[in-house]
């Protein structure tokens, strides 16, 4: 059951929201959306945020739109999805802990929940075409998918990742129906299925079906690239040949001085401490630097076919007259992945050195390139520091009145939703429906050049959480958890229970205790403080010389706790 503080919470700001019926950027048309998502893309994979990898269509959106340099993800995949389609925590969207459904628990129903209304769902009903492909992870079963959820026209992938190629190995693919073809099981996929080329292609198609319509588009490209199994073309890996021979650490040091170099932090600034099980590049052996090599150069392949795929998408409005009247938004889902790889899947890969990236082969990017990819924060995907959950983002529509500049606004992803609704002139109001209503900001105003009324202040708090890793930032301030157990989801299930990923429901007492009372599930911390004002590598814990503003935030994450019903300690919210 949803607290009463965040109905109260969702009306209030509902009806701050835009009751307009025009839309309000400096167009005669409603304007059409396309939301780009990458999968696991580090902060400083991008060529504009300091990379050496080629991303030149990603770089023109930032070059010519606003770049937001203070914008937060969720801390994983799944979470970050029911953020961006229900404009609301996602704690109160469904997926509260990834893929895990807790009996009794609206907000942990391992998917995007009924309580909430989709962002597609509100567009559709106001006159917009919409379309989706690539990776939808917030509901894999009938029901739970894009066309039920407001999608007219869906090429998707239900769970967390899959083979990029058409061709593939044991191990991930047990997952049961992977892809759908507008809600309907596709038993096998082209021979030269590649997952970016081919939801590249199927975007355009659907957009172009329809441009005699008159009717906007909203387009949600959710690339799976660069998620792991890292696979790649022959001809982009071997482009990157001999680009990372210097390794890990000398990159994530380039990464950083490149970063500053560009305006994007400090001159003061300095890269945060490394993890304790973090293994230096000259500490690995001859072949161990091989294969790390090849990963790297595989995933720098990814992203930069990732960029090429955009490009396309990018060329194909610009040539329809359609990109004038669109804006654009790009952003990561999460962090850079430093992923200690799952002996479950990719069993029966070819993993050998010549084949790493390629068809039959089943890598992850490990933790040096992780941190390189993280280079001013700290740690990664899963974490709630700053590493695991800011993200590169960016809004474009230059012909729609949209400057090129940067603001570092505390900007959220479930602030997506009621911006793109304002812009297009609809209300979201749905206490009427009975369904829990947006609590996300709209930052229209902050596209338009205009004083930002809702910005974030030194008494707003927002919180990060999930499986344990906890966080709240208020102003400048920030506190933070981190579990001992990174990828936790709950305790192993006895004989004759389900697993806990797969989608039946489990009983709360299934999730592992923490201690002390009060912590995030899982065993970690301690809790520690920080300034990003002064400190944005959350590297000086201040808990011991802040103790009156430890305790007040210790405060606003039992207040977060509370009314996101967030599971802890006792197993009951």
């Amino acid at each position: 059951m949803i607290s009463k503080k965040i109905l109260w919470l969702g009306l209030l700001i509902s009806l701050m929201g835009c009751q307009k019926s025009q839309p309000i950027l400096s167009s005669a048309q409603t304007p059409n959306f396309l939301i780009i998502l990458a999968d696991d893309l580090g902060y400083t994979d991008i060529g504009y945020f300091g990379s050496e990898i080629s991303t030149p269509n990603i770089d023109d959106l930032a070059n010519n739109g606003l770049v937001l340099t203070n914008y937060y993800s969720a801390p994983l995949c799944a979470a970050t999805r029911a953020e961006l389609m229900s404009g609301t925590d996602h704690h109160i969207a469904g997926e509260g802990l990834m893929d895990v459904n807790v009996d009794g628990y609206d907000g942990y129903a391992g998917r995007l929940n009924d309580k909430v209304v989709s962002l597609a769902t509100r567009l559709q009903g106001n006159g917009y075409n919409t379309f989706m492909t690539g990776k939808w992870h917030i509901g894999r079963n009938a029901g739970q998918r894009p066309a039920s959820r407001g999608f007219d026209q869906s090429y998707i992938m239900t769970p967390g990742g899959s083979m990029h190629f058409a061709e593939g190995v044991d191990g991930l693919m047990r997952m049961g129906k992977v892809y759908f073809d507008n809600d309907q099981v596709v038993n096998e996929l082209p021979e030269d299925f590649y997952s970016t080329d081919f939801f590249t292609d199927k975007m355009i198609e659907y957009i172009d079906g329809e441009r005699d319509s008159g009717k906007p588009f909203f387009a949600y490209l959710a690339y799976t690239a660069p998620h792991w199994p890292l696979q790649a073309h022959d001809e982009d890996i071997a482009a990157q040949k001999g680009r990372y021979d210097d390794g890990y650490g000398v990159l994530r040091e380039k990464r950083f001085q490149a970063w500053k170099d560009i305006g994007m932090g400090k001159a003061s600034d300095e890269l945060p401490n490394l993890p304790d099980d973090y293994t230096a590049w000259e500490d690995l052996s001859e072949d161990e630097k091989a294969i790390s090599r090849r990963t790297m150069e595989t995933y720098a392949a990814m992203v930069e076919h990732l960029d090429r795929g955009i490009g396309q998408v990018l060329d194909y409005l610009r040539e329809t007259g359609q990109l004038d009247n669109t804006v654009v938004i790009f952003q990561s889902d999460n962090g850079a992945e430093a992923s200690p790889g799952y002996a479950v899947l990719g069993q029966g890969a070819d993993n050998s050195l010549e084949n790493i990236g390629r068809v039959g082969s089943f890598v992850f990017l490990k933790q040096g390139w992780a941190e390189a990819g993280s280079a001013p924060f700290r740690q990664n995907k899963t974490y709630t520091t700053e590493g695991g959950v800011r993200v590169p983002a960016m809004v474009y529509g230059p012909k729609l009145g949209i400057a090129a500049r940067r603001d570092d606004a505390v900007i959220m992803t479930y602030d997506i939703a009621p911006t793109l609704l304002d812009l297009a002139g609809i209300s979201y109001d749905d206490t009427a429906e009975g369904k829990l209503p947006i609590t996300g900001r709209s930052f229209v105003e902050l596209l338009k050049g205009q004083e930002f009324t809702q910005r974030r202040g030194p008494n707003d708090v927002i919180g990060r959480e999930h499986a344990g890793h906890g966080a709240i930032r208020k102003g400048d301030w920030k506190l933070t958890w981190e579990n001992k157990e990174r990828f936790w989801t709950g305790r192993l299930p006895k004989e004759g229970e389900p697993w806990a990923n797969s989608g039946d429901p489990i009983a709360v007492d299934r999730l592992n205790p923490g201690s002390p009372a009060g912590d995030p599930i899982g065993e970690g911390g301690p809790w520690r403080l920080f300034n990003l004002a002064n400190d944005p590598a959350e590297k000086y814990d201040l808990a011991e010389r802040e103790p009156e503003k430890f305790a007040e935030m210790m405060q606003e994450w039992a207040n977060y706790v509370e009314t996101h019903q967030i599971v802890v300690k006792s197993g009951q919210p």
